[in-house]
């Protein structure tokens, strides 16, 4: 059975490029494509593809964004992120979004196959030291968006449940990371009312 690719890039010269070097394979077949966010929310949704290889910056929005939505509504897709520049902060918001993976426009064709043929797989292509940069970001901000998002109530216990679950995301979203460190010090404005002088620290190593 062939691998199902849908292919996002607002330039249809690029676009087209790819599609037609993905069609040539045997085991790889393009399901639609799109040039828009727009576009690519509704089509994929439509086509259900395995791997959507998709552009990172998109003229009505941004790939990354793209990329979080549909996986949050068929989290059984693949993600692969296309960028014209070896960006950190682009690659780094990628894989915080969940993307399996990223690549240069400007690499080989045959190394942009591989690499759809490795998400599709369930691989990543995420190297160990972005994963650790990934990890670097979680920040003490992250953790107060979340506490300030999910309670109400003044509570040691629920503070150290929230953390518990920011690091228990990292683990799930990134295999290859043994153990990480989450610790909250102090809240800042919006929650320092609720949580006064609360200071929480987890760890959590990967079972097995």
């Amino acid at each position: 059975m062939s691998t199902r690719v849908f292919v996002v890039d607002d330039h249809e010269i690029v676009r087209r490029g790819i599609a037609d070097m993905i069609d040539a394979e045997h085991d790889l077949e393009v399901v639609g494509e799109a040039s828009t966010a727009q576009q690519a929310l509704s089509r994929v949704a439509a086509t259900l593809p395995d791997v959507v290889v998709l552009d990172v910056r998109l003229p009505d929005g941004s790939g990354i964004d793209v990329c979080r939505s549909i996986l949050s509504a068929h989290p059984e897709v693949r993600c692969l992120m296309l960028t014209a520049y070896d960006d950190d902060r682009a690659s780094y918001a990628a894989v915080l979004a969940g993307a399996s993976g990223y690549v240069l426009k400007d690499i080989r064709g045959q190394k942009l196959i591989e690499g759809i043929r490795a998400v599709a797989a369930g691989r990543s292509l995420v190297t160990r030291a972005v994963s650790d940069k990934v990890v670097d970001t979680v920040s003490y901000a992250s953790i107060v968006d979340a506490v300030t998002r999910a309670f109400t109530a003044r509570s040691y216990r629920l503070v150290e449940a929230a953390a518990g679950a920011v690091a228990d995301e990292v683990l799930s979203t990134f295999p290859r990371i043994a153990s990480v460190r989450v610790t909250v010090h102090k809240p800042h404005a919006p929650i320092a009312a609720i949580f006064n002088d609360v200071g929480v620290t987890i760890l959590r190593k990967r079972r097995g």
